[in-house]
């Protein structure tokens, strides 16, 4: 998965300064529904979504990066947005190593995305010279 065609320049946050985790996630989802990057009629399923999925266990990874997602109907492409988190301490994220959160994104997912069948995030891209 190209991470150029998550992510538009104007879905970078910089300077981010929640005030917890669940601010965190309000205020990117609300993100992608003002930028238009999710519909209006799925905009409440898709912050509902991404906070169940956070409530049920965190998604705050290792070194400084909390990935909260949520599947929802109603969605065409996956939307993505991050936040760099300002300020000196982080943001608290029940971090799998218990460090401080310095990167949030965000991924609401169209329910029926196989994301099995999908390169993953960051991971090796095919050169389109040489079709698979």
């Amino acid at each position: 998965m190209n991470l150029t065609k998550l992510f538009t320049a104007e879905d970078l946050i910089v300077d981010f300064k929640p005030a917890d985790k669940w601010e965190a996630i309000s205020q990117l989802v609300d993100h992608l529904c003002e930028v238009g990057r999710i519909p209006e009629a799925a905009a409440e399923a898709s912050r509902d979504a991404v906070l169940l999925r956070e409530q049920s266990m965190s998604t705050g990874m290792e070194h400084g990066i909390a990935i909260p997602h949520g599947a929802v109907d109603g969605l065409d492409e996956i939307a993505a947005c991050m936040g760099i988190v300002g300020g000196d301490e982080g943001l608290a994220f029940e971090s799998i190593d218990g460090g401080m959160t310095r990167l949030v994104v965000v991924l609401v997912i169209p329910r029926n995305t196989n994301l099995n069948n999908s390169q993953p995030l960051g991971g090796p891209q095919p050169d389109p010279a040489f079709p698979l």
